[in-house]
């Protein structure tokens, strides 16, 4: 499986939340300060729009337990990636590519162990087929792009912002 890489992504490794964050991987979850939650079997992501709102977040995954860097500078339990740029931190536990849905190149990241995708030269991770996201979001094309779509109306869910400072 793959998560989704959309605007700045802070993603983080599944095994390390359920060792460190309160209530495990589900506790991460249900802290997640939008809804813009993916998951695999490795991995859990969270979307954010901007540089503020991202750092915001990282201190308060710091202060949780997690821990941002190894000894070499790599990323430990957690790296943020830009839908555009890529990776912002050498990370081996990681690649981030494309992969196609239905004629779209759409980013993605998945864990480097996971064998259930192949990665080619290009670059591209393998087939997107069933990504877990929190929410049930689905992506959708809308002339000739890519959005995310959920299954209620935007309207009918709550909205919580918190603020980690």
């Amino acid at each position: 499986m793959a998560v989704l890489v959309e605007a700045g992504s802070f993603i983080a490794r599944r095994d390390r939340l359920d060792e460190c964050w309160p209530m495990g991987s589900e506790g991460f979850i249900a802290d997640a300060p939008n809804g813009s939650v993916c998951a695999d079997e490795y991995l859990i992501r969270i979307g954010f729009m901007g540089p503020d709102s991202t750092s915001a977040f990282i201190y308060h995954a710091i202060a949780q337990g997690l821990t941002r860097f190894e000894p070499d500078g790599s990323a430990a339990d957690f790296v943020t990636v830009h839908q555009v740029v890529g990776l912002l931190t050498p990370c081996h536990w990681l690649i981030v590519g494309s992969v196609d849905h239905e004629g779209h190149q759409i980013r993605a990241a998945r864990w480097v162990g996971d064998e259930s995708q192949n990665s080619d030269a290009s670059g591209r991770i393998g087939r997107l087929h069933q990504m877990a996201c929190h929410r049930r979001w689905s992506l959708i094309g809308k002339r000739g792009k890519i959005a995310l779509s959920s299954e209620s109306p935007i309207a009918e869910r709550p909205v919580f912002k918190k603020l980690y400072l």
